[in-house]
C-alpha cells in the first residue's frame, strides 16, 4: 500500500486518525484485532489515502456501510467474506456509524457491564470449551493426553442492583 511501510505502521495511522473519538477508536481497534485493515479488499476499497484534508490513512465508514448494504449495488470483494467476518465488519460499522455509536456511549459504568455480559452471552460465551493438557485426561491430542473443559462466560453478568 502506498504511502505506508508495513500493517503496522497502516495500523498505526489508522489508530492516530480515530483518536479521541470512542466510537471510532472501538471499531478501529476491531477491524485491526480481526485482521480486516491487512487484506488488499479491504484497503482497496474502505482505506481512504492521506490527502489534504487527512495526512494519514482512515476509514471509510461510509463506503463500508455501502459495501454492508444488501440493497447496494456496489461491488466488492469483502462481499466474498464469510458470513461471521462479515458480521463483524458490520458491527464494527455499527459501533462507527450505526446504531451502537448512538445508543452505548454515556451509558453509565454499571450498564457497560450489563451490555458486555449479553454480548459474551449472545455470542455463546457460557458453553464455549476448550482441550487442556491432562495427565488423567481420555483424549490425546499431539501425543499428550487431554480433557476438554468448560471455559465459562467470556465476560459474566454483573450482580443485581
Amino acid at each position: 500500500m502506498t504511502g505506508v511501510q508495513s500493517i503496522d505502521e497502516l495500523n498505526e495511522q489508522l489508530r492516530a486518525h480515530a483518536k479521541g473519538m470512542y466510537t471510532y477508536e472501538a471499531a478501529t481497534e476491531v477491524l485491526i484485532r480481526s485482521g480486516w485493515t491487512a487484506r488488499t479488499s479491504f484497503q482497496n476499497d474502505v482505506l481512504e489515502p492521506p490527502d489534504d484534508e487527512s495526512p494519514r490513512f482512515w476509514i471509510n465508514w461510509d463506503a463500508l456501510g455501502e459495501i454492508l448494504d444488501p440493497d447496494s449495488m456496489r461491488y466488492s470483494q469483502i462481499r466474498a467474506a464469510s458470513g461471521g467476518e462479515l458480521r463483524l465488519l458490520r458491527l464494527a460499522h455499527s459501533m462507527a456509524a450505526g446504531d451502537l455509536s448512538n445508543d452505548v456511549p454515556g451509558l453509565d459504568r454499571a450498564n457497560i457491564a450489563i451490555v458486555l455480559a449479553a454480548i459474551a452471552h449472545l455470542g455463546g460465551s457460557h458453553e464455549h470449551s476448550d482441550i487442556v493438557a491432562d495427565p488423567e485426561g481420555q483424549y490425546e491430542v499431539n501425543g499428550e493426553r487431554a480433557s476438554i473443559r468448560r471455559l465459562g462466560p467470556l465476560y459474566p453478568w454483573p450482580d443485581e442492583t
